[in-house]
Order: structure tokens, then sequence, then C-alpha cells
């Protein structure tokens, strides 16, 4: 084994990921802070499954599973990941989501508060199987797993009282010292439209980062970012620099990860919408060079001051001495999406961006010989039927059972489910792989749904009877695929049983990983989804270049040498045009949809009209 190989394997990842459609509403922190990690293996060993935690066939069910891995913890303590990546779908409505800036600053707020306080119980408390005390009963604490007598007192009281049981946490958060270094840094935050991606760092890993690259494409009417894709690669060395720094061999062992948050059209009967909007992500989702001084300024490094040029755009930084309240706001701000501009241009001087990896290209689609990985999560909108339902098809929406030969069973209606379809036709996330879903559908929720409670301790899920419970919020991975393994295009009507399908399932073996739903929240008809994996990091470049001289394949064979879409010309055009269309509603809805904008209207209809009648009176004397 080579150096380089020995410095790849050695290395790793812990990640987690996890999606949430936040329908327009600030989010309540303690809400979400609460069950935020429960996807995060526990620390204690698992007792064997059994009742609502195994299935029939005896493999783990939702709670075994997320106990099943103990991987990335300690039996003292939970290992809080690397790296944390939010998803976000209808982040705010449709004005503050199209102006951004400081109007969607208090949605964003909301959710970096939720990971403060996921983060504070963590660590203060080494305890997130509970979220809530009151939740465990003395029967379930003696070992008894029945349904019935784990079943809260709260269960049918209103989402109200639910949120308030939490309230009782906040004590604990005082406990956190303010004052000192977070263990999370929001290093940037992203938003095309009412789809945001916010991305958290260990502070002590951020000096891994070599290069940041962002992308974003509308999907909505226009091009506009009601829906659409907004996506960050992260280049990773194999470990902080011991002086801040990487040396030039470690930049030849960059790791390049792929997140990607999206939003897809709508409805039972929007199929076709989807695979289109998937086609318009992978063709128009083009990565480009954060500037180098918001690359210096997440890792805390002097901004490079060149008044001759216009890529060194962001020079805030702290003042030496500095330890005020107001300067470490100022430390651990994120980069927002107007200091983290592209480049403009189509090259980078090495004068201006000496940690810039030259193996890594300017420019580069989802799929790249450069990216070992690409986590692509959103409420993509797949459901389990192509019509919707029938006045009594409600009648047959799954309910909570351990038995899978239940029709009531949820398996039954996910063999239905048009995501792993289409992904099986190769018509959609081509190289994409899904963990096995083992967690009740994510959509759609009625307003009587008890909130905060885990699946295990109810007996009844209330649906909407106008939507067919579906999987619409997913997480799937892309870790090097072949097109020999990505599908036919045959329909899908007879690709489900041709030898050619692919293998879309996340192996076990290769990934120690966990993948669950998290109780349905006060403030949305989604459930959260959460995704946490282990995932070794491996620079692709030489690997992609060597295919053909080393594995016995050619370049074609590789979905990052040859993608299954091929960049749109016109991409930059079309953002940019979509943008201009957004401000443009935007300052519509601002002004007709919200009390500031009403208020400001009237006022400038009140001065109008008695400027007008000032004139007139002058005028007329």
């Amino acid at each position: 084994m080579t150096n380089d190989a020995a410095v790849a394997t050695a290395a790793s990842l812990s990640l987690y990921f996890l999606t949430f459609n936040c329908a327009r509403t600030l989010v309540e922190p303690e809400a979400l802070g609460a069950y935020l990690f429960q996807a995060l293996p526990r620390p204690s060993p698992s007792p064997k499954p059994t009742g609502n935690d195994a299935f029939q066939d005896g493999t783990a069910g939702p709670r075994a599973t997320a106990s099943s891995s103990a991987s990335f913890s300690t039996p003292e303590h939970i290992a809080l990941p690397d790296v944390l990546v939010l998803s976000l779908q209808e982040i705010a409505p449709v004005a503050e989501s199209f102006l951004g800036g400081s109007h969607l600053e208090p949605y964003l707020e909301r959710i970096r508060r939720a990971v403060d306080y996921a983060v504070s119980r963590a660590v203060d408390d080494n305890d997130i199987s509970t979220a809530n005390p009151e939740i465990q009963s003395d029967e379930e604490s003696d070992g008894n797993t029945d349904r019935s007598a784990r079943r809260p007192q709260s269960e049918h009281s209103t989402r109200e009282e639910n949120t308030h049981l939490l309230r009782r946490h906040r004590a604990k958060v005082a406990k956190h010292d303010a004052s000192s270094r977070p263990i999370y840094k929001n290093i940037i935050v992203r938003n095309v439209g009412m789809t945001a991606l916010m991305i958290f760092m260990r502070e002590d890993q951020i000096d891994r980062i070599a290069h940041i690259h962002t992308a974003g494409v509308g999907l909505g009417l226009w091009g506009m970012g009601n829906k659409g894709a907004v996506g960050v690669k992260l280049g990773l060395l194999p470990s902080p620099p011991p002086a801040g720094r990487g040396t030039q061999e470690d930049y030849a062992n960059v790791t390049e990860v792929a997140f990607v948050a999206a939003h897809l059209a709508p409805m039972e009967d929007g199929l076709s919408s989807r695979n289109e909007d998937w086609n318009n992500i992978a063709r128009g989702l083009v990565f480009t060079p954060l500037r180098e001084n918001a690359l210096r300024y997440i890792k805390g490094q002097k901004p490079i001051r060149d008044h001759s040029s216009a890529t060194t755009r962001h020079t805030v930084s702290t003042p030496s001495g500095a330890h005020s309240a107001e300067a470490e706001a100022e430390r651990t701000r994120p980069v927002q999406a107007d200091e983290a501009e592209p480049l403009l241009h189509d090259s980078v001087a090495e004068d201006d961006n000496d940690n810039h990896n030259s193996n890594v290209p300017l420019y580069s689609g989802l799929y790249s010989p450069s990216t070992s990985y690409v986590f692509f999560g959103g409420d993509l909108n797949y459901r389990t039927s192509d019509r919707g339902p029938s006045p009594d098809d409600h009648k047959l929406y799954p309910q909570p059972t351990s038995d899978q030969t239940s029709k009531m069973h949820f398996s039954h209606l996910l063999a239905n489910d048009q995501l792993t379809r289409e992904m099986k036709a190769g018509h959609v996330l081509q190289g994409f792989r899904e963990a096995r879903i083992t967690f009740p559908p994510t959509y759609k929720y009625s307003s009587k749904q008890p909130a905060l409670v885990p699946d295990e301790a109810l007996d009844q899920w209330a649906w909407s009877p106008h939507r067919w419970p579906s999987w619409c919020d997913r997480i799937l991975v892309f870790d090097g695929g072949l097109n020999a393994h990505s599908g036919s295009t045959a329909p899908s009507s007879s690709s489900s049983s041709s030898p050619s399908s692919p293998d879309i399932t996340l192996p076990t073996n290769k990934y120690s990983h966990v993948y669950t739903a998290l109780p349905v929240m006060p403030t949305s008809d989604h459930r959260p989804v959460a995704l946490s994996i282990n995932v070794p990091l491996r620079p692709e470049v030489r690997r992609a270049e060597a295919l053909s001289r080393d594995d016995g394949l050619s370049g074609e064979d590789d979905l990052r040498v040859s993608p299954p879409l091929e960049m749109d010309p016109l991409w930059r055009e079309k953002r940019s045009a979509g943008r201009r269309k957004e401000l443009a509603v935007g300052v519509l809805a601002y002004l007709g949809l919200t009390w500031e904008g009403n208020g400001l209207l009237l006022a400038t209809i009140i001065g109008a009209v008695g400027g007008w009648l000032l004139l007139r009176s002058v005028l007329a004397g």
C-alpha cells in the first residue's frame, strides 16, 4: 500500500444529514433540538430486538436500528459528528425566502438555536435517547416493551401541551457557558428561494477544509426557487493540519464531498414533473468556487486585501485581542449567500487562491471525477400512488403494528414507492443508493397527530385523508457508481424485474449508518428524516483517471467521468434570470402578504395622495 493510500484509508468523516420541510413556519428550537440527534448511535449495547423493535424476519426495527451501531461512540459518551448538514425546504414564506438577507435571518436563527439546544443536551447530559423524560414510563424502564404500557399520558394532548413539556429543559441550556467557544460553527448558509442548506462543522475540524464550491438551481415557475436545489462541495484534508495550513502532500489527498438540498414537484400525479426536476438538477447544478477571502474568514484566517481584485470582497475580521460578546458573535457568524458569491471569471491566479487544489476543476457538475461522495436529501415528493386517494382510501392507510403480515403495516405501502421504482428503472438519481427504510411514511400528517411522540408510544397515526401517506423526505448517497449498474432506460413497468436493475440499497457492511425519521414536529405536516453515517475519506481524481489502467474499466463506465446528463451551458443565465424574478415576486409578496409590507404600502399610498393634494392646493392658490 502506498503512503497516499494509507492516508486515505486511515482518515474518515462522521456525518449527520437531516432533511426537514419547515412548512414556511418558524420552527420551535426546543422541539427540533430535543430530537435532532436521534439518529446518532447509542453508546450502550442494544438488547435483542423484541416487540416493536423487530420485524417479522428477525431484523432490527426502527428503534433497534438506531441503537445497533456504536462505531462513532464510546461507552461513556455519544460522539457528535464532524459535520452536521441540514437540508431545509419551505424554510420561510415566499416573501422572506425570495428576498433573503435580513428577511430570512429569523428563520435561520431558529434553526441555529435548535442545533445549539441539541448540542447542549448531548454535551451536558450524554443522553439523547429520550427527548421527554415524561414519555418514558416506569414499565419501559423495567424492560416492558408492550405498546399500551408505554403510552404517555400526553399522547392525545394538543401540540402546545406536548411542546410545553419540552420547555422544562430550558434550564439545562442555561448551564452551557455562552462565553466559551461553541462546539459547532455554522460555516455556510446557501439558499435558492425556499430551499436552504446549512452546514455546521466541529471547530476542531474546520482547518481540514481545503476548498468550498457552491451551486444552485431554481425548479419552480420561470426558474424561480419556490422549488429548487442548492449544493455545497467541501474539499477535506485527511486531518486538521498542525499549523492551520495543509502541505502540498495534504492537498494531493483532498477528498471532495458534496451535499445537496432539494425540493421537487408535488402531488401524486406529478411523477413526470419530479423526474424532469431531477434532470434539471443534474444539468443545472454547477458548482463554482467560494471567494478566497470568504474561505479564509470561515477558517479564522486574515483576509487578503487586494484592492485591485474584485474577488477579495469579504474582508471582515475580528480585531486582535477582542473578546467581547460582539466579537464572538462576529467570529462565529456563518458565511451568507452574498458573501459566498462564486467567482465571475474562469480562472484563479495562484497568488489569489493559494489553497486551491489544482486537481479539482473550477467548474463541476453533480457528477464529477473529483467528488468522492454526494449526499442528496430533501422533500423529493415521490409518492406511493400515481393518483390521489378516493374518499374511502384513507381506511387503508397504515397504522402502528409490528406484524408485517398485517395489511396495516407500512411495508405494504412502501412497495408502491415511486422513487424506488424510478431509481430501479434508471430514470432518476442514477448511481445513488439509500439505506433501508424502517420507519413509517413521513408525509402527510393531520393536525390531530400528537407532536413530539415517538412511534413506539403511539397506537395510531393521524393521516391527512386527501394525500396518500408517502416517504416524501429522503436522503440518498452516491459513492461512485458505474453505468453498468445504473439501470436500464426501459419503462418502469418492465424494469422492476429486469436483471439489469441496479442495487439501490446502501450496504450495511460498507458503511456504519443509521437512517430514521424523527417524530412529528409541532409546526409541520412532514417528519424530519436523518442519516448518521461514517465514510472513509478518499481522493478520487487519481482513481477516476486510472480506471482503464488499474481497474480494467474504461472511463465511460464511471458515472463521474461519463455522467448520465451533461451540464446545461446556459446554467448561469437561467439562474440569474430566475433570481431577478424571485426579487420581483418577493417584493410584491412582501407588500401584499406581510404586515410590514402592508404598512409600508399604506404609508406610500397616503404619502402619495397627500402630496398630490398639497400640490393641487398650491397650484390652485
